[in-house]
C-alpha cells in the first residue's frame, strides 16, 4: 500500500507559516532532519508523514494553538497547482469549491472534501482522515482557513460563510477562531 501524500508545493506554504511566527525556517527544517536549500519539485508528492512531523514541530515552538489560521498571509493559488488556478477561474463559489472537493486528493491523501449543495446553500464538508490529536486540530485549522482565504479570493474580503462547525474540543480561546471566519 503507498504511503499517503500531499502536494510538494505545500511545503512552501508551511515554510512561510512557520516564518510568520517568527521561526527560522532553515533551524526549524534541520531539527527535522530536513535539508534546507532543497526546494521541493511542484511535481514532487511528499509523504504525509512529514507534513505531521512539521505541525507537530510548529505546536511544540509557537505559542498560539490558533498559529495554522495564518495561512492565509502564506499562500499563492500556484501553491495549489492546476487546482489553483481552476479555482480562480471558477464562475461562482459553488463551482470552485465543488471542484476543490472532486480534485482535493491532488493536494493531500489524508483528508477529503464533500460539497453538498441545496437551492439555499452550499455546505461544505472537511474530514480529516487522522486520529483525534493537536496535528489534526492543526492541519484542519490550516486546511479551512485555506479554503475561506480561497473563498475571500474569489468572492472577496467581505466574504464570511455562515457557519463553522469543528468536530472537536472548543479551543480555549475560541476568538482567533470567530475573528478569522466571522461567521
Amino acid at each position: 500500500m503507498t504511503q499517503p501524500s500531499f502536494l510538494a508545493t505545500l511545503e512552501l506554504v508551511l515554510i512561510k507559516l512557520i516564518e510568520r511566527h517568527g521561526l527560522d525556517p532553515k533551524s526549524f527544517m534541520q531539527q527535522l532532519g530536513i535539508d534546507a536549500h532543497t526546494i521541493p519539485d511542484p511535481q514532487t508528492r511528499l509523504s504525509t508523514n512529514l507534513a505531521d512531523a512539521y505541525f507537530a514541530k510548529a505546536i511544540e515552538l509557537i505559542d498560539d494553538p490558533a498559529f495554522a489560521l495564518r495561512v492565509s498571509e502564506c499562500w499563492h493559488p500556484s501553491n495549489l497547482g492546476a487546482l489553483g488556478f481552476a479555482w480562480l477561474s471558477s464562475a461562482s463559489l459553488q463551482e470552485g469549491l465543488e471542484r476543490l472537493a472532486r480534485y482535493s486528493q491532488i493536494l493531500g491523501q489524508k483528508a477529503a472534501f464533500h460539497c453538498v449543495s441545496t437551492a439555499n446553500s452550499t455546505r461544505f464538508i472537511h474530514h480529516n482522515h487522522r486520529a483525534d490529536s493537536a496535528i489534526t486540530h492543526a492541519v484542519t485549522d490550516f486546511s479551512l482557513a485555506l479554503i475561506v482565504d480561497m473563498c475571500r479570493k474569489n468572492a472577496g474580503d467581505t466574504f464570511h460563510p455562515n457557519k463553522v462547525r469543528l468536530s472537536r474540543p472548543k479551543p480555549l480561546d475560541a476568538t482567533p477562531y470567530t475573528t478569522y471566519f466571522a461567521c
